[in-house]
Parts: C-alpha cells; sequence; structure tokens
C-alpha cells in the first residue's frame, strides 16, 4: 500500500498577530484579543509559596486548541490567529518576522 501524497498551495489569507506581555496592561489587552477570537484559555500565575516570598513573575497563558490540548505561552511569545475555529500558533519574535512579514 503506497502513502498518499498531496502537493497544496498556501492561500494567502490575514492573521491577526497579538503578543503575551511584555506588561501586565499587554497582557489584559491580549486576553481581550484572544476571547474575543473564541479561544478557551486560562492565566497560570504564581504559586502561593512565590507570592509568601514576594516574587513578582509574570503569569504564563495556557490556550487550549480544539482538541483540548494545552499550549503554554510565555511572556514575550505571539499568538498568531488563524481563519477557523481556534486555529491559532505559537510562535516567537523571529519566526513572526521570518514567514509572517
Amino acid at each position: 500500500m503506497a502513502a498518499e501524497v498531496k502537493e497544496l498551495t498556501a492561500l494567502p489569507v490575514g492573521v491577526k498577530a497579538v503578543q503575551w506581555g511584555p506588561d501586565f496592561i499587554g497582557m489584559m489587552c491580549a486576553a481581550e484579543v484572544l476571547g474575543n477570537a473564541g479561544l478557551m484559555f486560562s492565566v497560570k500565575s504564581t504559586t502561593p509559596e512565590e507570592e509568601a516570598r514576594g516574587i513578582d513573575v509574570l503569569p504564563e497563558l495556557e490556550i487550549l486548541d480544539k482538541r483540548f490540548r494545552k499550549h503554554i505561552v510565555t511572556p514575550g511569545l505571539w499568538v498568531v490567529l488563524h481563519p477557523g475555529y481556534r486555529n491559532f500558533r505559537v510562535v516567537d519574535k523571529e519566526t513572526l518576522t521570518e514567514e509572517y512579514a
């Protein structure tokens, strides 16, 4: 039995990208954009032990894709929103400028 092979061409469609961070205000704005796009996510903040010691750490973002798999977004990473139901990609700044410029 032979493997199925297809040659495809990517369609030029518009995408939206939002950065997680670099501060709490940016994170609030990013959360609003992601929520409006219909993504299911949660903000993973510091543990109670870290809070008791006074450690101020920017929270991570956990986004669920359409198959309910978790994607961790650390501060500074970008979430690229593609058309479709919960269709996104998490990339760094270099990948964003190389592939989506």
